[in-house]
Protein backbone atom coordinates (compact mmCIF):
# COMPACT_ATOMS: atom_id res chain seq x y z
CA UNK A 1 0.00 0.00 0.00
CA UNK A 2 1.58 3.57 -1.08
CA UNK A 3 0.42 6.29 0.95
CA UNK A 4 -1.69 7.82 -1.87
CA UNK A 5 -3.79 4.43 -1.23
CA UNK A 6 -7.31 4.84 0.81
CA UNK A 7 -7.52 1.85 3.11
CA UNK A 8 -11.12 1.15 3.53
CA UNK A 9 -12.41 -0.54 6.87
CA UNK A 10 -14.90 -3.25 6.78
CA UNK A 11 -17.91 -2.65 9.08
CA UNK A 12 -19.92 -5.34 9.38
CA UNK A 13 -22.11 -5.05 12.68
CA UNK A 14 -22.68 -2.04 15.41
CA UNK A 15 -19.38 -3.44 17.25
CA UNK A 16 -17.47 -2.87 13.92
CA UNK A 17 -18.33 0.90 13.59
CA UNK A 18 -18.22 1.52 17.50
CA UNK A 19 -14.45 0.30 16.67
CA UNK A 20 -14.22 2.45 13.63
CA UNK A 21 -15.60 5.76 15.15
CA UNK A 22 -12.20 6.31 16.89
CA UNK A 23 -10.57 6.00 14.06
CA UNK A 24 -12.83 8.35 11.61
CA UNK A 25 -12.56 10.96 14.40
CA UNK A 26 -9.02 10.72 15.38
CA UNK A 27 -9.61 10.20 18.91
CA UNK A 28 -11.79 8.04 21.29
CA UNK A 29 -15.19 9.96 22.24
CA UNK A 30 -16.68 10.37 25.52
CA UNK A 31 -19.53 12.51 26.54
CA UNK A 32 -20.60 13.18 23.17
CA UNK A 33 -22.81 12.71 20.31
CA UNK A 34 -21.21 11.07 16.98
CA UNK A 35 -23.35 10.92 13.58
CA UNK A 36 -21.83 8.66 10.89
CA UNK A 37 -23.03 9.41 7.80
CA UNK A 38 -23.03 7.53 4.66
CA UNK A 39 -23.52 8.11 0.76
CA UNK A 40 -24.29 4.23 -0.56
CA UNK A 41 -22.64 1.55 1.19
CA UNK A 42 -20.00 3.98 2.42
CA UNK A 43 -18.91 6.18 5.58
CA UNK A 44 -18.02 9.47 3.95
CA UNK A 45 -18.35 11.67 6.67
CA UNK A 46 -18.38 11.73 10.57
CA UNK A 47 -19.11 14.73 12.70
CA UNK A 48 -19.28 15.03 16.60
CA UNK A 49 -20.59 17.30 19.32
CA UNK A 50 -19.99 17.82 23.23
CA UNK A 51 -23.30 16.40 24.96
CA UNK A 52 -25.44 18.74 25.92
CA UNK A 53 -25.54 20.45 29.83
CA UNK A 54 -28.78 18.52 30.96
CA UNK A 55 -30.36 22.01 31.74
CA UNK A 56 -29.84 22.55 27.82
CA UNK A 57 -32.28 21.87 25.03
CA UNK A 58 -30.34 19.60 22.81
CA UNK A 59 -32.38 20.40 19.49
CA UNK A 60 -30.49 23.56 18.50
CA UNK A 61 -27.11 21.62 18.46
CA UNK A 62 -28.69 18.70 17.05
CA UNK A 63 -29.92 20.68 14.22
CA UNK A 64 -26.55 22.36 13.83
CA UNK A 65 -24.88 18.73 13.87
CA UNK A 66 -27.14 17.74 11.13
CA UNK A 67 -26.56 20.56 8.90
CA UNK A 68 -23.24 19.91 9.25
CA UNK A 69 -23.75 16.03 7.59
CA UNK A 70 -26.54 17.00 5.45
CA UNK A 71 -23.92 19.59 3.28
CA UNK A 72 -21.33 16.18 3.19
CA UNK A 73 -24.32 14.84 0.44
CA UNK A 74 -25.28 12.17 2.44
CA UNK A 75 -28.35 9.86 2.53
CA UNK A 76 -27.87 7.70 5.57
CA UNK A 77 -26.53 7.67 9.15
CA UNK A 78 -25.99 6.79 12.15
CA UNK A 79 -26.22 8.44 15.47
CA UNK A 80 -23.65 7.13 18.50
CA UNK A 81 -23.80 8.99 21.91
CA UNK A 82 -21.52 8.04 24.63
CA UNK A 83 -22.18 8.78 27.89
CA UNK A 84 -24.50 7.55 30.79
CA UNK A 85 -28.42 7.10 29.76
CA UNK A 86 -29.98 10.12 31.14
CA UNK A 87 -27.53 12.19 29.24
CA UNK A 88 -27.46 10.66 26.01
CA UNK A 89 -30.99 9.66 25.10
CA UNK A 90 -31.85 13.35 24.51
CA UNK A 91 -28.98 14.04 22.37
CA UNK A 92 -29.64 11.30 20.37
CA UNK A 93 -33.28 11.63 19.96
CA UNK A 94 -32.76 15.01 19.31
CA UNK A 95 -30.45 14.44 16.12
CA UNK A 96 -32.92 11.41 15.35
CA UNK A 97 -35.57 14.41 14.90
CA UNK A 98 -33.15 16.10 12.67
CA UNK A 99 -31.85 13.93 10.81
CA UNK A 100 -35.39 12.37 9.58
CA UNK A 101 -36.27 16.32 9.35
CA UNK A 102 -33.43 16.76 6.94
CA UNK A 103 -34.61 13.95 5.09
CA UNK A 104 -31.72 11.45 6.15
CA UNK A 105 -32.30 7.81 6.69
CA UNK A 106 -31.24 6.34 10.37
CA UNK A 107 -29.51 3.47 10.12
CA UNK A 108 -29.39 2.93 13.70
CA UNK A 109 -29.19 4.87 17.23
CA UNK A 110 -26.82 3.72 19.41
CA UNK A 111 -25.52 4.29 22.98
CA UNK A 112 -22.14 3.30 24.73
CA UNK A 113 -21.17 3.00 28.29
CA UNK A 114 -18.47 0.70 30.09
CA UNK A 115 -17.96 -0.92 27.56
CA UNK A 116 -21.22 -2.14 26.63
CA UNK A 117 -23.45 -0.69 23.75
CA UNK A 118 -27.70 -0.52 23.17
CA UNK A 119 -29.62 -0.11 20.23
CA UNK A 120 -32.27 2.64 20.69
CA UNK A 121 -33.99 1.15 17.52
CA UNK A 122 -33.92 -2.78 18.45
CA UNK A 123 -36.24 -4.50 21.01
CA UNK A 124 -35.41 -7.80 19.81
CA UNK A 125 -33.23 -8.93 23.51
CA UNK A 126 -32.05 -12.13 21.62
CA UNK A 127 -29.46 -9.46 19.63
CA UNK A 128 -30.10 -6.00 21.73
CA UNK A 129 -30.65 -7.18 25.29
CA UNK A 130 -31.65 -4.87 27.94
CA UNK A 131 -28.38 -4.86 29.92
CA UNK A 132 -26.99 -4.05 26.22
CA UNK A 133 -23.74 -5.65 24.38
CA UNK A 134 -20.47 -5.86 25.67
CA UNK A 135 -17.97 -5.03 23.65
CA UNK A 136 -13.99 -4.68 23.36
CA UNK A 137 -12.84 -2.68 20.51
CA UNK A 138 -9.27 -3.28 21.29
CA UNK A 139 -10.10 -7.10 20.40
CA UNK A 140 -11.51 -5.81 17.07
CA UNK A 141 -11.01 -6.85 13.76
CA UNK A 142 -11.80 -3.14 12.72
CA UNK A 143 -9.04 -1.50 14.78
CA UNK A 144 -6.63 -4.29 13.86
CA UNK A 145 -6.91 -3.01 10.39
CA UNK A 146 -6.95 0.47 11.25
CA UNK A 147 -3.56 -0.09 13.19
CA UNK A 148 -2.15 -1.57 10.75
CA UNK A 149 -3.02 0.59 7.86
CA UNK A 150 -0.99 3.31 9.84
CA UNK A 151 -4.50 4.78 11.02
CA UNK A 152 -4.24 6.12 15.01
CA UNK A 153 -7.02 7.15 17.44
CA UNK A 154 -5.52 9.26 20.03
CA UNK A 155 -6.73 8.33 23.66
CA UNK A 156 -9.51 11.42 24.21
CA UNK A 157 -10.31 15.10 22.33
CA UNK A 158 -8.07 16.72 24.57
CA UNK A 159 -4.88 14.80 23.30
CA UNK A 160 -5.88 15.66 19.43
CA UNK A 161 -6.37 19.39 20.48
CA UNK A 162 -3.00 19.22 22.34
CA UNK A 163 -1.35 17.96 19.27
CA UNK A 164 -1.94 20.82 17.17
CA UNK A 165 -2.28 23.86 19.45
CA UNK A 166 0.07 26.63 18.96
CA UNK A 167 3.41 26.71 20.29
CA UNK A 168 4.10 28.79 23.45
CA UNK A 169 6.78 30.01 25.63
CA UNK A 170 10.86 29.16 24.70
CA UNK A 171 9.63 27.30 21.84
CA UNK A 172 7.55 29.44 19.91
CA UNK A 173 10.35 32.23 20.42
CA UNK A 174 12.90 29.57 18.35
CA UNK A 175 10.04 28.50 16.02
CA UNK A 176 10.07 32.40 14.97
CA UNK A 177 13.59 32.61 15.13
CA UNK A 178 14.12 29.72 12.95
CA UNK A 179 11.48 31.26 10.34
CA UNK A 180 12.90 34.56 10.43
CA UNK A 181 15.99 32.93 9.11
CA UNK A 182 14.47 30.57 6.60
CA UNK A 183 13.38 34.07 5.07
CA UNK A 184 16.71 35.85 5.02
CA UNK A 185 17.85 32.70 2.96
CA UNK A 186 14.99 32.05 0.70
CA UNK A 187 15.44 36.35 -0.27
CA UNK A 188 18.90 35.67 -0.82
CA UNK A 189 18.13 32.66 -2.92
CA UNK A 190 15.71 34.48 -4.82
CA UNK A 191 17.89 37.89 -5.40
CA UNK A 192 21.10 35.67 -5.96
CA UNK A 193 18.72 33.64 -8.88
Amino acid sequence: MTSTDVHRLAVRSPADLLAAVPYLLGFHPADSVVVVAMRGRRVVFAARADLPDPAEAPADRARHLVGVVRRQRVDAATVVGYGPAHRVTPAVDAVRDALDEGGLVLLDALRVTDGRWWSYLCGEARCCPPEGRPYDPGSSQVTASAVFAGQVALPDRAALAAQVAPVSGPARAAMREAVAKAERRLTRLVEDA
